[in-house]
């Protein structure tokens, strides 16, 4: 009963931010809105027309200054800038007041939206070109509007995948396009780097959706069907090093084994060891698939789903970009945390997507 009482509670005061806050938040301030039609036909201004009030947040006041390194966000598939009230599309909205009360301001905060914003069709979605592009574009739009040497990134889901991508740049291939020319890796311009909740090595999820397009051996989050040297085994239940060779997906291999190794300065996960998307300690064929290859740390979490991790990592978040380092104070081993309403008593259901 206290339990359901609480979760009633969380949900009223963060229903009742998100109504106050998208108002508040978004869309991008006329500022940059105005400066980014004045770059012509781009990305971000597209995303500022097609998705309304909760599609992006950013900008400057006129005169403001830029005081803290900008951070842009990346959300994940079938998500959205800020919290449409659709299921799984709450964005960043309860992230950002933790911003604000570090000291933020929206001229330094920056999200815009891409892809559908309905989870129904998350699983068909596949990854694109344009996104990535377009993302890039952002990054480089941001580092201009502000004057700023460096932004940093936060990525969740497959938003960190996009923000892997940008930054190293480069050639990729998606099914149904032409060669994807990322350009010269742009990661010397990114200070810190944090993906939460990250597919890196694909998601076991996939073996059971084969053929859809979020699950593509070349362009989607495919984590191999076997794993490999003769061992018989599935895909979340493989113990750490058991499996050789895996053939992931080929995006993601690209990534992880491009000649550029880190996307930038300083590079951090942070993954829930009960995510209901991406499994049990995101384990896939033996390996925790929310690691980033060459990253500098990571923080793992407990009692968070896939998408409680995006508010529940926000305090993280912040040292990390203004310490370049993780909090100090952390154990080691696991983050008990959970959202403070809830009381750290959340536990994830299997998650399935909805038809």
């Amino acid at each position: 009963m206290r339990l359901v009482l609480l979760a009633a509670s969380y949900l009223a005061v963060v229903l009742g931010k998100d109504v106050k806050g998208n108002v508040e938040y978004g869309p991008f301030k006329t500022d940059f809105s105005n400066w980014l039609k004045g770059k012509g036909n781009n990305f971000a201004f597209k995303s500022f027309e097609t998705y309304g009030a909760t599609g992006s947040f950013g900008g400057k006041d006129p005169d403001q200054k830029v005081v803290k390194t900008p951070v842009i966000f990346i959300h994940g598939n079938a998500d959205s800038a800020l919290d449409t009230g659709a299921l799984m599309s709450q964005g960043w909205t309860a992230t950002i007041p933790h911003f604000l009360e570090a000291g933020y301001t929206f001229a330094e905060l920056y999200g815009l939206t891409y892809g559908a914003r309905n989870i129904s069709l998350a699983a068909d979605t596949k990854m694109s070109c344009e996104w990535i592009k377009g993302h890039r574009e952002f990054v480089l739009y941001v580092l201009d509007y502000t004057a700023a040497p460096k932004v940093n990134i936060i990525g969740h889901s497959m938003g960190a995948t996009i923000a892997r991508s940008l930054a190293k740049g480069g050639l990729v291939e998606f099914p149904g396009e032409d060669h994807c020319d990322l350009g010269s890796p742009i990661n010397d311009k990114i200070d810190v780097f944090i993906g939460v909740a990250g597919a890196h090595f694909g998601m076991c999820m996939c073996v059971t959706m084969p053929g859809k397009g979020s699950c593509d051996p070349t362009g989607g989050f495919w984590p191999g069907g076997t794993c490999g040297g003769g061992v018989h085994r599935q895909c979340a239940q493989a113990a750490e090093g058991e499996c050789r060779d895996m053939q992931y997906g080929d995006f993601l291999r690209s990534i992880n084994n491009s000649p550029v190794q880190k996307e930038a300065g300083y590079v951090f996960s942070f993954f829930s060891h009960d995510d209901n998307v991406l499994g049990p300690q995101t384990m896939t064929w033996g390996r925790m698939t929310s690691i980033i290859p060459h990253e500098d740390d990571h923080m793992e979490y407990t009692k968070l789903d896939h998408f409680q991790m995006k508010e529940a990592s926000a305090k993280a978040a912040i040292f990390a970009f203004e310490n370049h380092k993780l909090p100090p104070k952390r154990q080691r081993g696991l983050q008990n945390t959970g959202l403070d309403l809830i009381d750290g008593h959340y536990e994830a259901k299997p998650f399935v997507w909805p038809h």
